[in-house]
């Protein structure tokens, strides 16, 4: 690497020794730029570089790094955390748990964009996968593979449901006092989701007026517990224990 920093004239430059045949890092620079290693592992190296004002303005507002519970749920993280935190401890610096802690920063964030990216779009995917196999279920051919798509839904609306409620600024604050916004929000939320904006007449018309809307759930009950549905009501009484 000596070599060709001299041919190139990067005489200054961070490198990573290959394990065996493969890998290997190399971050290279001239004299006139001024590098400092943040943190640096087998995977990749993060440093800070000032270019002596002639780069470009950019944004200096930094994103808030936050740890998210639904992390927890796969079996991965604990390794990512334990691989990064030790690489932090062979850094040597005068700072060893700020490297740690910088570590898993970088490994986390790093690590959640490739298992987790979008979970939106993830939840979509196999959403339409499930409804899919539903669809085409062909007797006992495809159980499995539904059954599997279903776990796979149910985790990732457990996660889902992990990183809404940790996002909610009031939950943060108590997230025990149900009297909070965020609580609200929910509630008003499942309100919205069990509304009933409209039913099919006896004449199979959609019908959004909410006198209408009434008038058909009225004539639905009263038709089947009418002397017409007598078996019906027959066999409700008999599933009921007679009291005296």
């Amino acid at each position: 690497m000596k070599k060709v920093q001299q041919e190139i004239g990067w005489a200054q430059g961070i490198v990573v020794p290959s394990t065996s045949r493969g890998g290997g890092l190399a971050l290279l620079w001239k004299f006139d730029l001024i590098v400092t290693l943040r943190f640096q592992n087998k995977r990749y190296v993060d440093v800070l570089i000032d270019s002596g004002g002639y780069a470009q303005q950019v944004d200096k507002r930094v994103k808030l790094f936050r740890f998210e519970s639904m992390w927890l749920k796969h079996e991965q993280c604990e390794e990512v955390l334990k691989e990064a935190w030790e690489t932090g401890l062979q850094l040597g610096t005068g700072n060893p748990i700020g490297s740690c802690l910088e570590g898993c920063r970088i490994a986390l964030t790093k690590w959640n964009s490739q298992v987790f990216g979008h979970i939106g779009k993830k939840l979509d995917q196999v959403q339409r996968k499930f409804q899919t196999l539903e669809a085409h279920a062909i007797g006992l051919a495809n159980k499995d593979q539904i059954s599997e798509a279903k776990r796979e839904l149910n985790k990732l609306y457990a996660m889902e449901e992990d990183m809404w409620y940790q996002r909610a600024r009031s939950n943060w604050a108590k997230s025990g006092d149900k009297n909070t916004r965020y609580f609200h929000e929910k509630t008003s939320s499942r309100k919205k989701k069990n509304t009933i904006f409209g039913l099919m007449d006896e004449s199979n018309q959609w019908q959004e007026d909410p006198e209408l809307i009434k008038g058909i759930a009225i004539n639905y009950y009263k038709n089947l517990f009418s002397s017409a549905n007598s078996i019906i009501q027959d066999e409700l009484l008999d599933a009921i224990d007679a009291r005296v």
